[in-house]
């Protein structure tokens, strides 16, 4: 499900989460995550949309040379592992890892002892680095060793940075004139470290990060109780403990990237707390070795499937930060989307430089590296509803704050659609529009990546009685205005004529200073040169915004949109909703009640009564005929944009108080046969056979439709 891009968008990212903007003042935040070749995963499986560095593994040392070594049969997928997740994300950063583990600890070993070993080792390694076009090396210890070994360990990191250096200062000027270590050649050096003695000094001076393998503190081997084996909080030491632990000893935070487990432990619970029947088995219940496997250990997709499987509820702990399941003597501990949220809010809060997943292949589809990359959407990052799907808010790798608008999979958006607004938004610059950023489309996702406003929508303030008394009239006037010239720079001044379609206080958007953008561009079209209007068969929009020719044949224009900014400005003006009928018999919707109230010579009554315009050159009367200039039935007797704009000024270069004489004027409106239509007004209520004219707008026939 994938289409095509034109040249213009070449400059917006493949997938939101890599969009990384310069920021020289903060440190780019990391969304790493492990392959392992030998997890039967393919490399053109992973979702690349996840992260900003993956990291290759696992490669180890020769016995003999100890050199950097790649088994054979995993050197096909190692030598195109850059080029095949670049392709996906090219502004990807791939690192390959050298492991260190229990069935090669001894050769490792000797290899640190000795500094002729160590320089080949080194060596080799920067050079398959190069060969196999990676842009930095991992060194992934998981063995705990005695002083001497962490000492060792000191002398290769500081002898593999200046290793790098050398080799950096000996490449192209191009290179080395630049401070930048991806931009100019030099190799990322990290590792990959649990929680045992490090030689932090050393760690500190030569690595780029540490990953922090935070896990596998407690198991169904080691512990006759349930845990988990990942817990962020534990009495007796978790993540929190370790990571204040190294920062208390000299290795900054920003120095530390978080290892997020993608899998868990199960245990074999004792018959007491099995028989327990509805009573929920906890953290820390007895139990009796390990459930499932041998260890006990078992991936976060098989969970997932065990879960839906025996329909299982998921339980999430908060205190240790840790979720579970129980299925008759089957506990499981382990980390699902609540613990992924918590930890990578965790990170953030105590300044990390980001997290990793370990690893990839025991993901069930990427769910938790979803997660941990968008916070999974939270309800508590939920922004606003769009017509196609729900906006949240979430965070880029430099903490840039952004929306993401994520369609929703049922959606009627189509490829179409989707096209369109990504095309649309990426050409329109204009301060009262919303920037577009980037966009996703993978494996049936598709997303939009918008500059974020913390403002929120306009909606979320006009219909709440406690928040619209942020909205005094000054401001709304602000809005109206940014509004009206949001639509005019789309209709005459972006190029080409393009007509929103679903102009609403829900699609206007306020930014920090209050001041308004249009934003979502699903629905937008654009009329043909030449061209006034043009029809479809296929209904778009919200009915209460569309005129009358679109409900009825659908025929749109760019007199459309001026009816949707009539109704909207009605709103702005009176705080009313379109949904509420008012009238002394509740049948009269908003547009048709404004007009009523109006001919009635109380127009004044519908407007917002926290509204006070005594101080402004533009007055709530004076909008509420500009708003029914807009809202008549026929297209050509609505103003345009360019003459709204001019009402809209001449009201602010007027000094005239509310009863003198209006600048709004049938000369300078340009419309000297204004008709108004009611959509429901009933048939027993005749046109009005004299002229309406207040502050010489002249307004003639106004009668409602039979």
């Amino acid at each position: 499900m994938d289409f095509s891009i034109k040249p213009l968008l070449s400059f917006l990212l493949s997938v939101y989460c890599q969009l990384i903007l310069s920021s020289a003042a903060k440190t780019p935040w990391i969304q790493a995550g492990y392959w392992s070749s030998d997890r039967g995963f393919p490399v053109s499986s992973i979702d690349t949309s996840s992260f900003t560095h993956l990291i290759c593994g696992f490669s180890t040392v020769d016995p003999s040379s100890f050199q950097l070594m790649i088994p054979p049969s995993d050197e096909p997928s190692f030598s195109n592992f850059t080029s095949a997740v670049r392709s996906k994300n090219p502004s990807i950063t791939t690192l390959l890892s050298i492991r260190c583990n229990g069935t090669n600890f001894d050769i490792f070993s000797s290899m640190l002892k000795n500094s002729t070993s160590r320089g080949s080792f080194i060596n080799s390694s920067i050079d398959v680095a190069r060969r196999l076009g990676f842009q930095g090396l991992d060194f992934a210890w998981s063995c705990p060793g005695n002083r001497r070994s962490v000492a060792n360990i000191g002398d290769l990191f500081d002898e593999w940075r200046a290793a790098i250096d050398r080799e950096v200062a000996a490449g192209s000027e191009e290179r080395s004139s630049s401070t930048d270590r991806k931009k100019n050649g030099t190799l990322l050096l990290t590792a990959t470290l649990s929680f045992w003695p490090i030689p932090v000094v050393s760690a500190n001076r030569s690595l780029d990060w540490v990953h922090l393998r935070a896990g596998e503190y407690r198991t169904p081997k080691s512990d006759n109780f349930t845990a988990g084996h990942a817990a962020l909080y534990d009495p007796a030491g978790g993540t929190d403990s370790g990571v204040k632990e190294w920062i208390g000893k000299g290795l900054p935070a920003s120095k530390m990237v978080l290892c997020l487990a993608a899998y868990g432990y199960a245990w074999t619970v004792r018959r007491a707390a099995a028989a327990a029947g509805s009573q929920v088995v906890g953290v820390g219940s007895p139990a009796e070795g390990p459930a499932i496997t041998g260890n006990g250990f078992y991936r976060y997709a098989d969970i997932r499937r065990f879960v839906e499987a025996n329909r299982a509820r998921v339980y999430y702990n908060e205190s240790y930060v840790v979720n579970y399941c129980s299925v008759g003597s089957t506990w499981i501990g382990y980390d699902d989307v609540d613990a992924v949220r918590a930890k990578v809010d965790y990170a953030r809060r105590m300044g990390l430089r980001g997290y990793a997943m370990w690893q990839i292949p025991y993901d069930d589809n990427g769910t938790l590296s979803h997660v941990a990359a968008t916070n999974d959407f939270s309800i508590l990052n939920k922004l606003g509803q769009g017509g196609y799907g729900p906006v949240y808010k979430g965070v880029l790798a430099d903490e840039v704050e952004i929306a993401v608008k994520k369609l929703s999979r049922n959606s009627s958006q189509g490829d179409e659609e989707f096209k369109n607004e990504v095309i649309l938004t990426a050409q329109l610059q204009h301060v009262n529009l919303v920037r577009v950023l980037g966009y996703c489309i993978d494996e049936g996702e598709r997303m939009l990546v918008y500059e974020y406003l913390p403002g929120n929508s306009l909606d979320q303030y006009l219909f709440d009685p406690v928040r619209s008394l942020a909205l005094d009239w000054a401001i709304r006037a602000e809005i109206i205005e940014g509004v009206t010239q949001g639509l005019l720079y789309l209709q005459e001044y972006s190029g080409q004529s393009i007509i929103h379609r679903d102009l609403k206080p829900g699609n206007i958007l306020l930014d920090c200073d209050m001041k308004a953008k249009i934003s979502d561009f699903g629905m937008a079209r654009i009329l043909k040169r030449d061209s006034s209007e043009a029809n479809t068969e296929r209904f778009a929009g919200t009915r209460a915004y569309c005129p009358p020719e679109y409900l009825e044949k659908g025929v749109y224009s760019k007199k459309s949109d001026v009816y949707s900014f009539g109704i909207l400005l009605l709103q702005i003006i009176s705080g009313k909703r379109c949904v509420t009928r008012y009238g002394p018999h509740g049948d009269l919707e908003l547009h048709v009640f404004a007009y009523e109230m109006w001919k009635e010579g109380r127009g004044m009554e519908i407007m917002d009564p926290s509204l006070d315009d005594s101080n402004s050159p533009c007055k709530l009367a004076n909008c509420l005929r500009i708003a029914l200039l807009c809202i008549q039935r026929k297209p050509r007797d609505r103003p345009s944009m360019q003459e709204v704009s001019t009402m809209l000024r001449d009201l602010y270069s007027s000094s005239s108080s509310s009863s003198s004489t209006s600048a709004i004027t049938d000369k300078n409106v340009g419309i000297k046969d204004v008709r108004f239509f009611s959509d429901i007004a009933s048939n027993d209520r005749l046109a009005s056979s004299r002229d309406y004219s207040t502050n010489q707008l002249t307004v003639t026939e106004l009668e409602a439709r039979p």
